[in-house]
């Protein structure tokens, strides 16, 4: 409760300062009970973003910050979509995680994914 009241209490104060510095609250993850908590707090008076990174090969990582409700969207959007080719892939891994996560001796690792034709394909 204490964490949870100081959290309130410094979102106040960057509230009343961020329309002078137009400040954000920079965040880990999109979709978090922490995130949505603080979204829920501030409102649209201060940006709620997240950083995260994108794999640029040679072991780079390009450092990019996202708009936390926007990108939450994109992504319930595409899970969504019944077009995304990757749906089918993820529910298949799901199921088979599923099947065989009380089997210490089973793989969890999925060897083989069937994708349906597409129409017009």
């Amino acid at each position: 409760m204490l964490k949870k009241n100081l959290l309130i209490m410094q979102l106040n104060f960057l509230s009343q300062i961020s329309l002078q510095f137009q400040t954000a609250v920079y965040l880990t993850s999109f979709e978090s009970e922490e995130c949505l908590m603080v979204e829920k707090l501030v409102g649209d008076a201060i940006p709620v973003k997240f950083m995260h990174y994108i794999t640029a090969g040679n072991n780079y990582a390009i450092p990019i910050v996202t708009d936390t409700a926007k990108y939450r969207v994109q992504v319930r959007d595409a899970k969504n979509n019944p077009n995304n080719r990757l749906n089918p892939i993820y529910q298949q891994g799901k199921d088979y995680y599923e099947a065989f996560k009380h089997d210490e001796n089973a793989s969890l690792l999925k060897d083989d994914y069937k994708l349906n034709k597409r129409e017009g394909s």
